[in-house]
């Protein structure tokens, strides 16, 4: 089943054959002494609208940046104690700290 927004969507594109964001809403802004609806607060809603998503992109982009850096710092202490559990050579373990270094200087310079 969908959802009724996507309905309305799906047939919207059809339609018009361009890509389009239907906004759903429960009310629109009036102006109190003519009952139009009041197209500047429509604008500053719709604006409103973008601009949260924008910033919740972003929170998101954040959180996953965090999430990769921590997995990745994970990773590399995991390779470490498989060199040293399984007794393998002790030269590579050596290489380890640059690794760690270069992992933490790239991830912080994601875009």
């Amino acid at each position: 089943r969908e959802s009724c927004s996507r309905t309305l969507d799906s047939v919207g594109r059809q339609l018009t054959g361009k890509s389009f964001k239907l906004h759903v809403w429960n009310e629109l802004p009036v102006n109190a002494a003519t009952g139009k609806v009041n197209k500047r607060l429509l604008r500053e809603e719709l604006h409103n609208v973008a601009a949260r998503r924008e910033d919740r992109a972003a929170l998101l982009t954040s959180v996953q940046k965090r999430m990769l850096r921590g997995y990745l710092m994970w990773d590399l202490l995991l390779i470490l104690a498989v060199f040293v559990l399984a007794g393998l050579r002790w030269e590579p373990i050596f290489v380890l700290p640059y690794a760690w270094g270069f992992v933490r200087y790239a991830t912080e310079r994601l875009p």
